[in-house]
């Protein structure tokens, strides 16, 4: 028999698992004290599982895909600016649906299309469309949970949508910063 460091006998134990087990199960039978730790610490190690799920939903993303491009655009007032990008896959996790819902609601005329888009053609949507996009689902998400409600457009959905989207100039808010960048430089047209 060799002891570890930590007291642990590894041959002693493989030898008398099964009366080990069957002790075990015994106490958990007739002690409630014991019962109830083994309880808590299952508790506990759920909790633990639980939350390292969602840290590693949270870095879902690859991590260079996770922050914003920078891109140059020039406003219809001549100010340039340096507007934040999301790609449809970015935007759509930020906001907390698939793309295929965001590309659907686009199609069905709940969003707009996308002021922006790449040299191939792919759509991207700014900070700021993408935040008014989340404040909406979230709030009409919580609203509809208070009701009871499954998730479903609304009237009211799309009018948040488009009261939020028409704040928006270019995808832009309007105390968007100036900045200049290093990107590419790129007017709306």
């Amino acid at each position: 028999m060799s002891d570890t460091p930590s007291g642990y006998n590894r041959e002693y134990y493989l030898k008398n698992k099964d009366r080990i087990a069957a002790q075990k199960k015994l106490r958990y039978e007739n002690d409630p004290e014991y019962r109830e730790a083994v309880k808590a610490r299952r508790r506990e190690q759920k909790a633990r599982q639980r939350a390292a799920k969602a840290k590693a939903r949270e870095n879902q993303l690859p991590t260079n895909q996770r922050e914003a491009r920078k891109k140059r655009v020039i406003l219809p007032n001549g100010e340039r600016a340096v507007a934040r990008m999301y790609t449809l896959g970015q935007a759509s996790w930020r906001i907390g649906i698939t793309s295929q819902t965001l590309t659907k609601w686009e199609q069905i005329g709940v969003i707009p299309e996308p002021t922006y888009r790449t040299p191939g053609g792919l759509r991207t949507y700014t900070t700021d469309e993408v935040s008014v996009i989340r404040r909406a689902y979230n709030k009409h998400t919580k609203l509809q949970a208070e009701a009871g409600e499954r998730w479903r457009l609304t009237d009211e959905f799309r009018a948040d949508i488009a009261r939020g989207m028409a704040k928006l100039t270019q995808g832009l808010a309007s105390n968007h910063p100036q900045e200049e960048g290093d990107d590419e430089e790129t007017s709306d047209e």
